[in-house]
């Protein structure tokens, strides 16, 4: 349900001019890091068409609460993972990589995710008595 939130949220921010769809990762998330050089070349593009070449989440551990920072502290739990093949030579989706552009959203709007769906998404479309779910990612900040 949270996808096509991040997906309109990281579009509204590359019309706004703050990001480009091209960008690489690194480029706003400069803590990403993979264990494999290839990561350098993953484009948000890439992350939106599924061909980014990062693997899927096998666990979520759900049952592990996490708290302040816990976007960046995600992203940067990826780093043992390996690309499946190089960006852009393949198709196959990836939560992994899309969870992180929550995580993108946050740096470059300044703002939590929650706090940027209510205020760029649905409050302007008249959804006032909307919310995300209760875990809408999985480094949903507690308060």
């Amino acid at each position: 349900m949270s996808r096509p939130f991040v997906a309109t949220a990281i579009v509204q921010l590359a019309k706004a001019g703050k990001l480009d769809l091209s960008d690489p990762v690194t480029k706003h998330l400069p803590w990403f890091r993979l264990a494999d050089e290839r990561y350098r070349d993953i484009t948000i593009r890439q992350i939106f068409n599924h061909t980014s070449g990062m693997p899927d989440v096998e666990d979520y551990e759900g049952d592990k609460p996490r708290f302040n920072n816990a976007a960046e502290r995600y992203v940067r739990s990826m780093a043992s993972e390996r690309l499946l093949w190089a960006p852009g030579a393949d198709r196959a989706y990836s939560n992994m990589a899309f969870d992180m552009l929550g995580d993108l959203n946050g740096k470059v709007s300044g703002l939590s995710f929650e706090d940027y769906i209510k205020t760029n998404i649905l409050e302007p479309t008249g959804l006032n008595n909307s919310s995300l779910p209760e875990r809408a990612f999985p480094f949903r900040i507690l308060r």
